[in-house]
């Protein structure tokens, strides 16, 4: 199993996570299947957080881009994929003790790590 966090899903303001179940082959397994999950309790203050960082950048400097807000946001939320895997971490221990199932966290079509039964494991 492959549970991939979406870098594009930043943009797009979905913050969605792809869950896979594929052989060793992971992405180019013919046989894969995939859904998409949005983790609502992760991220439930999101607009709050825009805008409070909006008007923080704009209280500190005189003119403060879109682009430049933009890449802060970027930055923001991909600190939430750590808190994310320490979610699935949890979730996926009794799934691989009780399945022998391998499960790897990581961006999409990127660098994966194996998932540990217990968070500091791998």
């Amino acid at each position: 199993m492959v549970i991939s966090y979406l870098r594009s899903s930043i943009v797009t303001r979905s913050y969605a996570y792809e869950f896979s179940l594929c052989n060793e082959l992971l992405y180019v397994d013919r046989n894969r299947i995939s859904a998409y999950w949005y983790p609502e309790f992760l991220y439930p203050y999101t607009r709050d957080q825009e805008e409070f960082l909006q008007r923080e950048l704009q209280k500190k400097f005189i003119r403060v881009k879109k682009y430049e807000t933009e890449i802060l946001r970027r930055e923001l939320f991909s600190s939430y994929w750590d808190i994310a895997k320490g979610y699935f971490e949890e979730l996926t221990a009794d799934i691989k003790k009780k399945e022998n199932l391998q499960i790897y966290y990581g961006e999409h079509m990127g660098e994966l790590e194996a998932l540990s039964s217990t968070p500091g494991q791998a």
